[in-house]
């Protein structure tokens, strides 16, 4: 959880960085752009390679997490 409440940090400073840079206002949060939640808002997807491309297999799981994620 706390790991996912530094991500939200980040997040925030990087909106309020891009929010300056545009000139809007500049106490913008991320959730006031994205709705975004750090208990729910979260997926890991897998690596798309399994091993070194060019000769690499494409792994099962990530095409497994993508379609999971898009039906939510």
């Amino acid at each position: 959880m706390r790991d996912r409440k530094l991500l939200l940090q980040q997040l925030n400073e990087m909106t309020q960085a891009a929010a300056k840079m545009e000139k809007k206002k500049e106490n913008m949060s991320f959730t006031d752009v994205m709705e975004y939640s750090p208990d729910t808002g979260n997926w890991y997807i897998p690596g798309l390679w399994n091993g070194n491309p060019p000769m690499a297999a494409v792994n099962a799981g990530y095409s497994e997490a993508v379609m999971s994620s898009r039906r939510t």
